[in-house]
């Protein structure tokens, strides 16, 4: 079917192309890049443990035995396993998170609970689209209102009986088993008169999986923890979104690329500038070796054409796009990363200078890396629950 929205996901133009075609400057989109692998290296660097686990007690005692630090270390050790575990998917959803974070201020993720996997929870993220948070009188979130669309087929498997009758029959249907259907998954906290109830249904938050637009209800459920965990740029109130360091300098960012632009225009006027010709010759001159261009020259061999130079000077637009271009590297901490790179110049650093130096990466990453604590945190509650229940 011409019509079918598989048949148009791979023949199509992708979405990404067409957003991409009034960018002139890369900057920006590589500065996110640099942040997001800054961040994730020196944060949560993928060869090496980046956190420890403690006691959860009113007062933070330490741990008393050696049996406490044993079973806390193995079980740190055993999280780090399955986060690179690929069926986890962690590192994708993280990495992902993380850019998401550093372009638009906020990074979604939902931890889900397997069963009869290698891998006892999974990892996904979620895009800005489809998220739709609220947030507690704490200011963590608490709600979450996702839509997201899935072919009929994924529907079925996933819900079966429950997916109805027209879902059920588009699955079975090869013609239609791809169409895509709208789902809304909801989850919100628990009134504490249905606490009482057995199961994943009574547990502290509730969840919810809805067809829309046949006003359906195909799944219920409930999560002992909020699923959804949020990296914020700048968590600060009771607000469910925040903003990025993109969103301060945007009005830097449309600048230049308007500018870069211009410099394209004008650069290629000046390689390729317009031609005038005398008379009416309107034929195209070909500039090709060897090419024969009739009527372009008089009887004494000048020329009947003339480059039209406009006076556009790209090297000047270089020059006042350079501190533009600098300003968005100092909004995305790219001169903070060259600050923090070693230099091995002078030869290789001793023990005490690579300790010095350790302690000034973690004071200037302070500011910028605090933001990932707080998710950080709400992916191993999450975790430890659902290896709690298991």
């Amino acid at each position: 079917r011409s019509d079918s929205s598989s048949i148009n996901a791979v023949v199509g133009t992708p979405v990404a192309a067409e957003r991409s075609r009034n960018i002139y400057d890369m900057t920006s989109l590589w500065a996110i890049d640099r942040l997001t692998s800054g961040l994730v290296s020196l944060k949560t660097p993928e060869s090496d443990n980046w956190h420890d686990l403690d006691r959860d007690d009113d007062f933070h005692f330490e741990p008393t035995n050696h049996e406490e630090r044993l079973a806390l270390e193995r079980l740190r050790d055993y999280l780090f396993k399955m986060r690179a575990n690929p069926n986890s998917g962690f590192w994708p959803s993280h990495k992902a998170a993380v850019k998401s974070m550093c372009a638009f201020g906020d990074g979604w993720q939902f931890i889900k609970e397997e069963s009869g996997n290698r891998t006892p929870f999974s990892y996904q993220f979620i895009q800005l689209p489809e998220v739709f948070p609220g947030v507690g009188p704490n200011g963590r979130p608490n709600r979450m209102f996702r839509p997201f669309t899935w072919t009929a087929h994924q529907v079925a498997t996933e819900f079966g009986d429950k997916a109805g009758s027209k879902v059920t029959d588009m699955a079975n249907d090869p013609k239609r088993r791809h169409d895509r259907v709208r789902v809304m998954h909801a989850v919100r906290p628990r009134s504490d008169g249905n606490r009482n109830r057995l199961g994943t249904q009574g547990a502290q938050y509730e969840s919810f999986y809805i067809l829309p637009e046949e006003k359906h209800l195909i799944g219920e459920g409930g999560f002992w923890e909020f699923p959804f965990t949020r990296y914020a740029w700048s968590n600060q109130g009771q607000r469910p979104y925040s903003e990025g360091p993109v969103a301060y300098a945007i009005a830097e960012i449309q600048s230049l690329n308007s500018m870069a632009r211009d410099e394209l225009i004008a650069a290629g006027q000046a390689l390729r500038p317009p031609l005038a010709t005398i008379g009416k010759n309107f034929g195209r001159i070909n500039f090709n070796p060897g090419a024969v261009n009739p009527g372009l020259v008089n009887g004494d061999g000048a020329p009947l054409f003339a480059a039209l130079n406009s006076g556009a000077r790209p090297d000047f637009a270089q020059a006042v796009m350079q501190p533009r271009r600098e300003a968005v590297r100092e909004a995305l901490y790219l001169n903070l990363w060259q600050i923090l790179i070693s230099d091995q110049s002078a030869g290789p650093e001793t023990a005490t200078e690579a300790m010095l130096r350790a302690q000034e990466k973690g004071e200037m990453l302070g500011p910028v890396g605090i933001s990932l604590n707080e998710g950080l945190s709400a992916n191993v509650d999450r975790e430890v629950g659902i290896l709690g229940r298991k």
